[in-house]
């Protein structure tokens, strides 16, 4: 019933090769025991293939149970094999994550340079009479449609930026600015009169100046000693009102304007 399946699939087992002598399966030892009464439960913890374990101890303590019956049937674990394994995935992985990083950089590189040369690449639709849409670039309704398709035209191009409408140039109130005409050359303190004092000190970055107020010709001092006082630091000092320095020193203090005085918060 079965020889045509074992003519074809067990031809050795059963010993049916043509011509050829047969080979027969090898046969366990009959003595094939294990010494260990606790071989059944070392096989549930996988002590039949403990890479630690040698194989001269396995079948010593459990041939049977592991099925090391036969010789050859159990096989040491070869560490150098293993170590050199690990190494080559190592590297292999190390090689793959590079490979993928280098992929995802260059990916990138391209996409932003090709971001890079779309939005600079401005101009016209040529199938788009632009010059005939000039008075609508500032319409909001059309706007998206003509930066689409005449930013030239309209001057809607990425790349470029609507200059900046600078506001009038003067001078901060209450910085008592005419107290500082000294120091506009000062390099220490350029940067503070540049931002304060911009018209005393002729700093405006071209906008338009407002000219400093014109100092009342009636302005003048009360006290001799002004000079020494506004050295010690009289003008600037909280202690005393804007009405006593203005009385005293307003010529010195630079008070001689309405409202460059002003009284410290108490």
């Amino acid at each position: 019933m079965y020889q045509s399946f074992l003519d074809v699939f067990c031809p050795k087992t059963c010993g049916l090769c043509p011509g050829n002598t047969t080979v027969a399966p090898p046969t366990a030892a009959p003595n094939c025991v294990d010494t260990n009464i606790n071989c059944k439960a070392w096989v549930k913890e996988g002590y039949c293939t403990a890479c630690f374990v040698d194989c001269s101890d396995r079948v010593k303590n459990c041939a049977k149970s592991c099925g090391f019956c036969v010789e050859g049937s159990c096989l040491n674990y070869d560490y150098k094999t293993y170590a050199e394994s690990h190494v080559l995935i190592r590297k292999t992985a190390q090689m793959i994550r590079h490979s993928l990083f280098l992929i995802f950089s260059v990916s990138f590189l391209l996409l932003v340079s090709c971001e890079y040369f779309e939005d600079t690449k401005c101009e016209n639709d040529p199938t788009v009479d632009c010059d005939s849409f000039k008075d609508d670039c500032k319409n909001d309704k059309l706007i998206p449609l003509l930066k689409k398709s005449c930013p030239v035209t309209c001057n809607l191009c990425p790349s470029t930026v609507s200059p900046t409408t600078l506001g009038p140039c003067e001078d901060s109130p209450g910085s008592n600015c005419s107290t500082f005409k000294d120091y506009c050359d000062n390099e220490k303190y350029i940067p503070m009169l540049k931002e304060f004092c911009p018209v005393t000190c002729n700093m405006c970055p071209g906008a338009t100046t407002v000219s400093p107020p014109t100092p009342n010709p009636h302005c003048y001092d009360n006290e001799t000693k002004c000079k020494e006082w506004k050295a010690r630091g009289y003008c600037t000092n909280c202690f005393y009102s804007c009405a006593d320095k203005i009385k005293m020193c307003a010529k010195t203090c630079g008070f001689c304007t309405k409202g460059t005085c002003v009284d410290c918060k108490k």
